[in-house]
């Protein structure tokens, strides 16, 4: 491989470097991705030992699809997105290239040092066939958004696009065509932040697909390029379908570091050797790991998204200890029957004084003879209250009507109170059946992280059990995979719901038997029966669900307001005793 030995600088008093002819730097700059990056171009912190291996497999690697990654900082947008598009339109000025970033703004920057270029004094004077030096007042087309240069197809004889068009994630398509797209960094801190933002990225990419497919999708070229920022952002996606075979992509992944016998020890890594010490030596690495958090660290540089030192809930394939992983995920199939279980459903409603509450979760556990919690239900979303009693109702009536209804509803109590109580009631007298609705109370002491918490030990040994076709399923996956106990997140409902059945979960003595029920409901249902026994006695007809916790109500009143005669007398004849004694 031909690598000149410095940058080249051309003046005006040397135009023709020594011992290279115009036609050698050519065939350099369209054959050599590397030479014509550091040495044409000047980007000369590029460096033999981490950029060539990755610059000559973008170039030669045989797959239409590339996934590039590399940490932040390394230059690889300089290589595989500025210089590679350079090379490209100096190899076919005909060519079309679709410039895709997370933002407009950019990928314009990015088009902006690639226009730098191709207006440079050596590359006019090495192409002028195609390039022209005043490139604003003589090239087709030379915006902050698309260019067009002088050999490439004129408006009316072929393609209507532009030689390179930059365009953002949050940016419609249009219906022009392109043989390349070129993606860099297409997943950023802002649209990472949630699944609903990470999946808008993918849908883009797939929008993407019917665009670059010219003139087949099979001759089309895509490069992606970037660092992760998440375990099921984009880049992961790609690698997934990848796995799967449904995508033939080809993958360069090249860490900030890697292990070697000779290296430097860091804890949790063993010895390790940097890859581009140049710029990124260990000492400048574990500065950088403690200045942003390890978390975002493994993202970014070690290019693994969950960091497991710091992970509370752990992801781990299955294993001969973790048979079905961790968490433990299981085929529906697998399931125990519903009369082996103690049923519970939780409720976390969207009430909060944060703007951006505005989830709802729910699940179902079962609890079996193990003490194992059994997550059969799980959903969530954006729901009106009318939405989320509908939701409820429909999770307790499919059980039901499987033989096993949950013995207790728990709900946030002081939501329950404000809003939900008359409506829930109404729509139990409508349904003619009250749900066995029970207060969550919340200790104000421990933060809802804390609370949270309660799951990890079950989670990690396998003892909390998911399946796998469980509606909210990857929600939840994506919710674990970035709680830790120092971070409040901005979506935590299903772990919050599942955390709740904690306070319901009952185990069952006996296999197969009805386990005992909470003091709180055998006293409800005690109550119930006296009330429908003293109507028998009388002759009367039972009362209809509805009717009878109208009745049930009316004797807690009845009581309470016993009590409270009782509570004054007592005080009346405490405030006398008083009085005798010590006036």
């Amino acid at each position: 491989m031909t690598v000149l030995a410095a940058p080249l600088v051309l003046t005006a008093r040397k135009a023709t470097p020594p011992a290279l002819t115009r036609e050698t730097l050519r065939l350099i700059a369209r054959t050599n991705l590397y030479a014509l990056a550091r040495d044409l171009l000047g980007y000369c912190d590029m460096t033999p030992a981490f950029h060539e291996p990755m610059l000559l497999w973008s170039q030669t690697d045989p797959h239409r699809k590339k996934l590039h990654m590399a940490p932040r900082g390394s230059f690889k947008s300089s290589g595989l997105t500025v210089a590679k598009s350079v090379q490209r339109v100096l190899t076919n000025p005909n060519i079309r290239i679709l410039l895709g970033s997370n933002k407009a703004q950019n990928a314009e920057a990015m088009l902006k040092e690639i226009k730098g270029h191709l207006a440079s004094e050596l590359l006019v004077w090495l192409f002028p066939e195609i390039l022209v030096a005043d490139p604003e007042k003589s090239a087709p087309q030379w915006t902050t958004g698309a260019i067009t240069v002088r050999g490439s197809r004129i408006k009316g004889a072929g393609a209507k696009e532009a030689t390179i068009q930059a365009n953002g994630v949050e940016g419609e398509l249009t219906s022009q065509h392109y043989e390349v797209g070129c993606f860099d960094d297409l997943v950023g801190l802002e649209n990472s932040q949630t699944r609903e933002e990470r999946q808008k990225v993918i849908r883009w990419i797939d929008a993407a697909q019917s665009l670059v497919d010219q003139p087949t999708p099979a001759r089309a070229w895509q490069d992606f390029v970037g660092t992760p920022w998440d375990f099921d952002d984009a880049y992961a996606d790609l690698l997934k379908k990848r796995r799967r075979g449904d995508l033939d992509l080809g993958v360069y992944i090249r860490p900030c570091w890697e292990p070697h016998p000779a290296g430097v020890e860091v804890p949790g890594y063993g010895r390790v050797r940097a890859t581009f010490p140049e710029r990124l030596s260990i000492p400048v690495l574990l500065a950088l790991r403690k200045s942003i958090g390890p978390s975002r660290f493994a993202a970014q540089y070690l290019l693994k998204p969950t960091d497991p030192e710091t992970a509370v809930f752990q992801r781990l394939d299955p294993s001969p200890q973790h048979p079905d992983g961790v968490p433990a995920i299981r085929p529906r199939r697998a399931q125990p029957p519903l009369d082996t279980l103690w049923l519970a459903m939780t409720v976390d409603p969207a009430i909060s004084v944060k703007g951006w509450a505005d989830y709802s979760a729910l699940a179902v556990c079962g609890w079996d003879h193990a003490n194992n919690q059994h997550v059969l239900w799980l959903r969530w979303g954006r729901w009106a209250e009318t939405e989320l009693i509908a939701q409820v109702y429909l999770a307790y009536t499919r059980f039901a009507a499987q033989g096993r209804a949950p013995a207790l509803v728990g709900f946030e109590a002081v939501g329950f109170q404000k809003l939900y109580r008359h409506l829930f009631t109404s729509e139990g007298e409508k349904r003619g059946h009250i749900l066995p609705i029970t207060g969550l109370e919340r200790d104000t002491k421990r933060t809802k992280n804390t609370r949270i918490q309660v799951l990890e030990p079950g989670w990690n040994a396998g003892e909390l059990i998911l399946y796998d076709d469980l509606d909210a399923l990857d929600d939840l996956l994506d919710m674990a995979a970035k709680f830790r106990l120092d971070k409040e997140l901005a979506r935590d409902d299903l772990l919050d719901a599942l955390a709740d059945n904690h306070q319901l979960r009952i185990r069952p003595g006996v296999v197969g038997a009805p386990p005992a029920l909470p003091e709180e409901l055998a006293a409800r249902q005690a109550l119930e029966l006296q009330i429908q026994q003293a109507r028998a006695a009388q002759g009367l007809e039972p009362l209809d669900p509805g009717s009878l916790f109208v009745a049930r109500m009316q004797q807690r009143a009845k009581r309470e307001a016993e009590e409270e005669r009782a509570m004054v007398a007592l005080g009346a004849g405490f405030d006398e005793a008083w009085d005798v004694a010590y006036r």
